[in-house]
């Protein structure tokens, strides 16, 4: 079983739950009733308090880790899609797809202090690592807005390719890689001009774009022709585009930035990357729908949430098989590691 110590908290979209996994014996050991529709989980500067975002009762869950009880719940705006606290700051800011707007949340106090109004729609978005600056995502305007993060205001908006589905910043704070859903490419956004400086064709309806620990280059999910492109950052050129399963959308590296991991969605799998070789090394079988996955800090295990099966797969990653699928709730979208070390 798994030497770290740590617990594994699942957004149940379908039982308005939180499922709480202890793995050390991979079983589930809680259920927390949260709002309605939860999906995405992040967890406080301070590691003290989980926020969850419930998209259909338009409010932040807050669970104090300590007890797994919540301890309180914060109204923002309508359908909270999005959730990212602030690099070495005190503020989250919540994506309202709904309202199009953000609600900054200082999470000391646990209130919403400003709504700042952005473009239609606004999706997956996130900061620079330094917390200057927050780049918004509008899939409904077909644009990016760039958030001042201490003024807390919209600065600019950057028009990019037809229904982007997120705002991705590079490691080093240079460029922001947005995947345009609607034109098959992903938008180039230099930080300094915010203005576009490139588009650049990948495969059909890219989703999501990852960036390589040693930011040399960008991952696609091509969910509409099952594939990852892979951009070299230096040339801005797609150098490989690689077959994987089913409608890939969500994806991450590992936390020794050596393999990629990817959610066949509209299947049943997770494909693994070779980072180094840019090749699929293996495919390995999970539930239906695969969604949101996270690594235990070691790397040793990796959760997936199993949305159409209501299941967990417990995948080994020196073995690449699935050891266990563990029962959460309905629905379940999102996985969130924390270390009880």
């Amino acid at each position: 079983m798994c030497k770290e110590q740590g617990l594994i908290y699942v957004s149940n979209r379908g039982s308005d739950t939180v499922s709480v996994i202890d793995v050390a014996t991979n079983k589930e050991i809680k259920q927390i009733p949260v709002g309605q529709r939860p999906f995405d989980i992040d967890i406080t500067q301070n590691g003290k308090f989980l926020y969850v975002a419930n998209r259909c009762s338009d409010d932040i869950t807050v669970i104090k880790v300590k007890k797994n009880k919540v301890a309180k719940t914060i109204k923002v705006g309508k359908v909270p899609i999005d959730i990212d606290f602030q690099p070495g700051g005190e503020l989250n800011f919540s994506v309202n797809n709904g309202s199009n707007n953000i609600s900054v949340i200082n999470t000391i106090k646990n209130k919403v202090v400003k709504e700042i109004k952005v473009g239609k729609q606004p999706f997956t978005s996130s900061f620079t690592t330094n917390g200057d600056f927050y780049y918004a995502c509008n899939t409904g305007s077909n644009s990016v807005s760039v958030i001042d993060a201490k003024k807390l205001k919209e600065i600019k908006q950057i028009k990019v390719g037809k229904q982007p589905f997120q705002a991705r910043v590079s490691r080093n704070n240079e460029q922001v890689y947005v995947p345009n859903n609607g034109s098959n490419t992903v938008s180039v956004i230099d930080t300094k001009s915010n203005k576009e400086i490139k588009q650049i064709k990948v495969g059909k309806q890219p989703s999501r774009t990852f960036v390589s620990r040693d930011n040399r280059l960008v991952f696609v999910s091509n969910t509409g022709s099952n594939s990852v492109s892979v951009i070299d950052i230096a040339s801005l050129k797609v150098i490989k585009e690689i077959k994987v399963g089913k409608g890939p959308f969500f994806a991450m590296f590992t936390p020794d930035g050596q393999f990629y991991y990817v959610s066949n969605t509209g299947g049943r799998s997770i494909s693994v990357l070779d980072v180094a070789t840019l090749k699929e090394i293996k495919r390995i079988k999970v539930g239906e729908n695969p969604a949101v996955g996270r690594f235990t800090s070691d790397g040793t295990r990796f959760y997936i949430p199993n949305s159409g099966s209501d299941t967990v797969s417990l995948i080994d990653t020196a073995k690449l098989k699935e050891l266990k699928k563990i029962k959460v709730g309905k629905l379940p979208e999102q996985a969130f590691f924390l270390s009880t070390e």
